[in-house]
Order: C-alpha cells, then sequence, then structure tokens
C-alpha cells in the first residue's frame, strides 16, 4: 500500500480549497467541477441490474450491489438521504423499499406490504422522511413513511394515478406526476399532501420532476416519441426547453449547487446518463458509455455543508466583532463520537460511517474506515480520516489543523481528490 498522502491545511493557505472536491468533471468537457459529491445510478453491465456510483466525470464508476448475494431483487429509483444512504426501490416477487450505506452494506427493509407495491423513493432533505408510491392494483398514489420505515401516511388517494414524487430543497413542497385521462402532468402540493395543483395543464405529456436547490423545476415533456428536457418557476412559468435532440431524454437529476443537469438518454442507441450544465446547453456529454448496456436514474449525492447560520466563509458572527468557527457543531446524522471541550487524548471511529466531533480543545481524531465525517471543532487537531470518501471541516478559529487523508473507498492508491476538505479561513490570519 501506497504511503498516505499529506494535505496541509493552514488557515492562511489558498482560498481555492475552501471547497476541495477535484470531480474530474473537465476531462470530459463538463466544465468546472462541481462541490458536491457522488452519483448513483441503475445499470444492467453485470448482466443483472444493479446500482452503481461515480463521479461527475463519469470516472471511478463502482459496483455497490450484489443482487444474487444479498438477495435484494432488482435495484432500481436510488435516493441519497443527507447522511449518505441510499435508499431504493427493489424486486423481491413485489417492489419494497429498502435503503443501505453508500458502499452498499447494511441493507434495511423498510416496506413488507403483501399485495402491495412500493416504488420511486425520494429521501427528504433532512433525511427524516422518505416519499414513495404504492400500488395496491389500482391507481398508484404518493405516501411518506419516516426513515426507518415506520408511521407510512397516504398523501394521495383519488382516482387518479400518481408518480415520481420528489421533494422541494426545503422540504415543505412535493412534485409529482398525475395521470389524468390518459394524459400526465406536473402537480405540486405542500408536504402534508394539501393544496394540490396543477401547474403545467396543458396537452403534452409531462413527468418526472426533479427541484433545483432555487426551487425550480426541471422535468420531461413528451410529444409522440420524442422527450426532451426542461425546466420552469414551481407555479409552471418560464418553461424553458433545454434539450432538442430526436432521440428520448429523460430523468433529469438537478445537481445539488444548480450548476448541472444530468439525464438519460438513448441518443447512442442504448440509454446512457449525459451531463449538461444548465448555463450552456449546448455542450452535453455521455459520462457513462457502456454500450451495450443501458445506465439509469441517476441520482446526485448532497454532501454536508457548513453548520446553519454560518456565512458564506463558514463563520459564526462573533459579539465582538470576530468572526470564528462554532465549536460546538456536531451534525445530527446516525453514528457520533463526541470529544470534550477539553483536551482529549484521542477519538477513534469505527470502520462504518462515523461522524466524529472534537468540540474543542487540542484532538486527535482517527477516522479507521467508512465515509466519515470529521469536525475537529477549534484547537489545535490531528486529523486521520483513514480509509473511504471522507468530509472533514476544519479551521476557522485561529489555530492550525494538520488533516491526512488516505485511500478512497474501493481504490488501492491514494487520491486526494476523494476526501472533501471544507477550510473555513480566518481572515485575520
Amino acid at each position: 500500500m501506497n504511503a498516505p498522502a499529506r494535505i496541509r491545511l493552514v488557515a492562511a493557505c489558498v482560498a481555492a480549497l475552501s471547497l476541495a472536491f477535484v470531480s474530474g468533471a473537465q476531462s470530459r468537457g463538463l466544465g468546472e467541477p462541481v462541490t458536491n459529491g457522488l452519483v448513483a445510478f441503475v445499470t444492467d453491465r453485470d448482466g443483472s441490474r444493479e446500482i452503481y456510483v461515480m463521479q461527475l466525470s463519469g470516472m471511478r464508476q463502482t459496483r455497490i450491489t450484489d443482487s444474487h448475494v444479498t438477495r435484494t431483487g432488482i435495484p432500481a429509483s436510488p435516493s441519497w438521504s443527507p447522511d449518505r444512504r441510499i435508499v431504493f426501490a427493489t424486486y423481491v416477487g413485489r417492489w419494497e423499499i429498502y435503503s443501505m450505506e453508500a458502499d452498499g452494506t447494511e441493507v434495511d427493509n423498510l416496506t413488507d406490504d403483501n399485495g402491495a407495491s412500493n416504488f420511486d423513493p425520494s429521501w427528504s432533505p433532512d433525511g427524516t422522511k422518505i416519499l414513495f408510491r404504492k400500488e395496491t392494483g389500482g391507481p398508484s398514489h404518493i405516501w411518506v413513511m419516516n426513515a426507518d420505515g415506520s408511521d407510512p401516511i397516504s398523501l394521495t388517494n383519488d382516482r387518479w394515478s400518481d408518480f415520481n414524487p420528489s421533494w422541494s430543497p426545503d422540504g415543505t413542497k412535493i412534485a409529482f406526476d398525475r395521470v389524468m385521462d390518459g394524459n400526465s402532468d406536473i402537480w405540486i402540493m405542500n408536504a402534508d399532501g394539501s393544496d394540490q395543483t396543477n401547474v403545467t395543464n396543458d396537452a403534452p405529456t409531462e413527468l418526472k420532476p426533479s427541484w433545483s436547490p432555487d426551487g425550480r423545476v426541471a422535468f420531461v415533456r413528451r410529444l409522440g416519441a420524442n422527450s426532451d428536457i426542461w425546466t420552469m418557476n414551481a407555479d409552471g412559468s418560464s418553461q424553458t426547453r433545454l434539450t432538442t435532440d430526436p432521440a428520448d431524454d429523460t430523468s433529469p437529476a438537478w445537481s445539488p449547487e444548480g450548476q448541472y443537469i444530468l439525464f438519460v438518454t438513448n441518443r447512442d442507441g442504448q440509454y446512457e446518463i449525459y451531463g449538461m450544465k444548465t448555463d450552456d446547453t449546448t455542450q452535453q456529454v455521455d459520462l457513462t458509455d457502456s454500450s451495450p448496456a443501458s445506465d439509469l436514474a441517476p441520482a446526485w449525492q448532497t454532501l454536508p455543508g457548513p453548520p446553519p447560520d454560518i456565512d458564506r466563509r463558514g463563520r459564526l458572527p462573533d459579539p465582538h466583532g470576530r468572526p470564528r468557527l462554532d465549536p460546538n457543531y456536531c451534525p445530527g446524522t446516525r453514528r457520533q463520537i463526541k470529544g470534550t471541550r477539553g483536551d482529549n487524548k484521542e477519538l477513534w471511529g469505527t470502520k462504518k460511517a462515523d461522524v466524529i466531533c472534537g468540540l474543542g480543545g487540542n484532538d486527535i481524531i482517527r477516522g479507521l474506515g467508512g465515509k466519515d465525517e470529521i469536525y475537529p471543532g477549534s484547537g489545535k487537531d490531528l486529523v486521520y480520516a483513514g480509509a473511504g470518501d471522507d468530509v472533514i471541516v476544519v479551521g476557522g478559529d485561529g489555530t492550525r489543523d494538520i488533516a491526512w487523508g488516505e485511500r478512497g473507498a474501493n481504490t488501492g492508491t491514494y487520491d486526494p481528490r476523494l476526501d472533501v476538505v471544507h477550510q473555513l479561513l480566518d481572515p485575520d490570519r
């Protein structure tokens, strides 16, 4: 094994590293790389349908399910949680909803409905709820449940069929498509199912809505055998066509910062995942290129951002006018390992995905393995992230933190691009 490469993070150094996820997007002509994470998708390239993940560039396409081993059926429709789990539908004699870690481990069955099928899961922005579509032999309807599968509630229940639910970025609205009298339109409703409104309401077929971070909606408009990607405001206004190819363009997925849209198209003969910049749709690039296989259902991972109420440079306001990092921040995700406000000898993670928070003092933090989130807090800290695609939030409190990355998941060599480093700069240094 190669020795881990060092990333020395000094609070006064280059501001360009403030969000350093270098996905390699330029290698396939998509322009500047984005600051968010991996793309999950479904492919049949191995002879059975499986879920893969990849970088925006199309690099590092990695299989994370093995349906023959885990007996999770035929997976489809992946969707990411804020803490980097994936929810998906799978066929096990009927369609059910499962979730798993981003490396394919810790698979949980969330629904178990005899006589019903469950599809199209969508994880809420705060990670507490999952939307899905339920079909019991008649029309299919939109339901919501807790992230552990408990307390399922129907949000739509009329005689029409509803599909493809999608959360708004603030979690207060839900977009979906509804088929009425043989035609599909995009509808918007409140998160509790109230105020259901048809926002397209026209002759063409519209389906598969996807929200942008600023509240716009990408969708598919179908005329005959041709489908294209369009965008609009959430009230249906300002509709804009993004693709014009005579092929079938479908399944748009907006990147978490709004810079890109991924979509599925058969313009090369089989379905592949393409990407385009939202401000220059003339450049549309094949990212998967796995002929003769089909690649479907792209879903973009959102990596954790700065804590709430922290400004764009990652600082909290100080009553004395000196910005600082909040040393008490520790996101409430699945596994938390916390230090104290004093000096800790060492904080150890596990080989699974951990959230490790130093909180204060001079700490030594060891992630060990898994896809960890590490928040050293205030003090002069040493961070050994370990193997895995890690998120490290350091600096900003006037001290100098040092972090070591290590091998990324499923790769034998160290690649610093696999770790996301949020470097919070102190302007007074």
